[in-house]
Formats: C-alpha cells, sequence, structure tokens
C-alpha cells in the first residue's frame, strides 16, 4: 500500500479470479477501483506528485499507462521491446523513471510524463535495480551488480544525470554490496545500505562517492533508509533475529 502524497488516502492492490487492479481508500468510505480497462501488474505502480495521477504497470501489455487518480480512462505512455516496471515520478512531476525489462537486458528509463520524451540512462551487462529521483529532479541514483553475479558478489551505486543521460558509478567494490540508495533533501549526501563492515549496515555517502562513513555499526541488517524533509534524521528499518 502506498500513501497519497496528501496523506489522506492509501492506494493499493487486490488479486481476485487471477486479475489484479488498484484501490484508492479514504478513512470511513468503500474503496474506489482505479483500473478497470487495464489490469494492473503486480505492485507496479506510483503516485503522482500531485496526486492526481497514478502510472501503472499495465498486465496485458507490460507497458506504462497513465490514469486519473479518481479513476478514468488510461493512456498509454510507452512503447518498444520489453516489459517496463518500477516506475518513479520525479519530484516536480514532469518525468517518470522506469526499469525496462528485455531477458538478458535491464535499462533505467527517463520518460517525460505526457510520452513525448524518452531517454535511456544506462545501458551495459549491469542489472541495475531501485532508481530514485533526486529533489531537484535532475538526477537519479541506483544500485547495480553485474549480470553473471549475485548483489552480494559486488554491487555499485551508480548516479546519472537526467538532461545528458551521463550515468557515472560513484562507488563499488569486490563482494561489497550497496543498496536502497535514496538522496538527501539537498541533494548533496546519499543514504544507502552496504555490507563493508561486515553487516549490510546503514552508510551515508557525499554525491560523489568520495566520502562514506557508516552510520550504525551493527550485526543486524538495515534497509530500506529515508531522510527526514529536513535532512536531519533517517529514518530505517533493523532486521533483529532475522525477523
Amino acid at each position: 500500500a502506498r500513501l497519497a502524497p496528501n496523506g489522506r488516502s492509501l492506494a493499493f492492490t487486490s488479486e481476485y479470479d487471477a486479475r489484479t487492479d488498484l484501490f484508492t481508500l479514504m478513512p470511513g468510505r468503500w474503496p474506489v477501483q482505479i483500473t478497470a480497462d487495464q489490469a494492473i501488474s503486480g505492485g507496479s505502480y506510483a503516485w503522482s506528485p500531485g496526486g492526481t495521477e497514478f502510472v501503472f504497470t499495465s498486465a496485458s501489455d507490460g507497458k506504462l499507462w497513465l490514469c486519473p487518480s479518481a479513476g478514468g480512462p488510461p493512456r498509454r505512455i510507452t512503447l518498444g521491446a520489453g516489459r517496463d516496471h518500477t516506475p518513479r515520478f520525479s519530484p516536480n512531476g514532469r518525468w517518470i523513471s522506469f526499469l525496462r525489462d528485455r531477458s538478458d537486458i535491464v535499462d533505467v528509463v527517463v520518460i517525460s510524463a505526457d510520452g513525448s520524451w524518452q531517454r535511456t540512462v544506462s545501458r551495459g551487462t549491469d542489472f541495475p535495480m531501485d532508481p530514485s529521483w533526486s529533489p531537484d529532479s535532475t538526477r537519479l541514483v541506483w544500485h547495480a551488480y553485474p549480470f553473471n553475479q549475485m548483489p552480494w558478489d559486488g554491487s555499485a551505486l551508480v548516479v546519472a544525470a537526467v538532461v545528458d543521460g551521463q550515468a557515472r558509478r560513484i562507488t563499488e567494490g569486490t563482494r561489497v554490496t550497496y543498496a536502497n540508495a535514496r538522496f538527501s533533501p539537498d541533494g548533496q549526501r546519499i543514504v544507502c545500505v552496504c555490507d563493508r563492515s561486515g553487516a549490510i549496515n546503514l552508510t551515508e555517502l557525499s554525491v560523489d562517492g568520495a566520502e562514506q562513513r557508516l552510520l550504525h555499526e551493527d550485526r543486524w541488517e538495515h534497509g530500506e533508509p529515508a531522510y527526514s524533509p529536513d535532512g536531519r534524521l533517517i529514518a530505517y528499518t533493523r532486521n533483529v533475529d532475522g525477523d
């Protein structure tokens, strides 16, 4: 489930008779079904920053579609080979990032919200995961690992500029895992989880990767870090006893 940007409603998916649809729920009201013409593929959807639209992956064609958050006819915004999934709106609402999966090739792609412009910002032999936007909507950060390895064999953090499509590895290591990277509200730092010290623990980097510091050395694994709006605090999960 995902909370609306204004915090007043909740989006969730529900499966019935081998079909998954998107619903919204407000306090004291019945759920409202949003998708009808196109069923949704798993949990691949996102709110727009203003809360007026959803972007989602269609179960029928594997492409991205937009629909009003109050319900209504959807429109397709991506074409081409492969399955498009994990969409995320940029904070300014102009762009949508997603992963394009073509069997043994996975690209990070950015498209304008109206579908008129598209750019691939990641190509190559790496498997990218979990792209996340900078607060000013100009960059993306994600973690990636080689196709012939597993994430724990070694991964990297990659930052890409949307306008010129230039992607740069800011940190990597042999048998070092990086994941769950997120920009700080001022765009000058990145928080992630990393197992350089042994367990996958909370780590913060400068935006160029030159400076890294372990924030919480712990024997339990950490995950899903997020900065507070003022950047002073970081919330994260802690997997105590493997639970």
